[in-house]
């Protein structure tokens, strides 16, 4: 990080994989303690990976010389490191800054680093594995060019460096945690996902099913058993890079309510 805490504005900068978990504790903290010093200098770091150090796929950390952040702007397409790790690492910043703040970007972030990278950097067939995960591969070019040494052609069944693959099973095993977030008055629905759960809204529970076959359809079915009568909202995130079209509950048109 650059710059003091109530210095010049905030730069993710270092090793990608160590300087996301170092944001991911920072958050922690501040939430923890109730310290709107570091949360708003884990705010302006998240937009500037977001918005300036962030590749389309949602991997972060340009330089193979450090595996690191560099500067804003600087995503080459074809000699970048995006090692899978720091994806999840990502991931696990923008699900703290969801509890923390309970807005939309965060899980677009999420979203886009786990259908790409994070998923990317693992076979169908879970048996073979990315490190570094580059927009833009020419095997003819990896034999002549020694600066991209690191850039692998195709997936392989181990790596020297065996971080990325339980790194992809941990992440893909705890999804659930991703899926929604809870409070005593709200249940936040941050991904499209099929899936059962009982969520524990103050000291009542409330079940819900969700059933969808996005990202291959758009159609998205939430079902609500609410036999103890909470009293809460549904708070259903409108992703960035589309609208909710329609609304239905119980067959009937709704109007949804925005709120930041």
């Amino acid at each position: 990080m650059r710059g003091s805490i109530k210095g010049e504005k905030k730069t993710a900068c270092g090793h990608a994989v160590r300087a996301l978990y170092l944001y991911s504790a920072m958050a922690d903290v501040g939430y923890e303690c109730q310290d709107e010093t570091l949360i708003g200098v884990c705010r302006e770091l998240f937009d500037n990976i977001a918005e300036r150090q962030m590749f389309i796929t949602g991997s972060v950390g340009a330089a193979a010389d450090g595996e690191c952040f560099t500067c804003d702007y600087d995503l080459p397409n074809n000699y970048n490191y995006s090692e899978t790790c720091a994806s999840v690492a990502l991931a696990l910043f923008s699900l703290r800054m969801m509890q923390i703040d309970r807005k939309g970007k965060y899980a677009d972030v999420f979203e886009r680093a786990l259908y790409n990278t994070i998923l990317g950097g693992m076979a169908l067939s879970g048996t073979g594995f990315f490190y570094v995960n580059p927009l833009e591969v020419v095997p003819e070019h990896l034999k002549a060019n020694r600066t991209l040494h690191h850039v692998l052609p195709k997936r392989r069944p181990w790596l020297g460096v065996a971080c990325c693959p339980p790194n992809i099973a941990r992440t893909l095993t705890s999804l659930a945690q991703y899926i929604y977030a809870i409070d005593d008055s709200a249940v936040y629905v941050n991904l499209f996902v099929s899936n059962k759960a009982e969520l524990k809204l103050g000291k009542k529970s409330v079940g819900i099913t969700m059933q969808t076959r996005y990202p291959y359809e758009d159609e998205v079915v939430i079902e609500i058993v609410n036999t103890q009568n909470a009293v809460f909202t549904l708070a259903i995130r409108e992703p960035g890079w589309g609208k909710i079209r329609l609304l239905t509950m119980n067959g009937n048109s709704l109007e949804p309510m925005s709120f930041t």
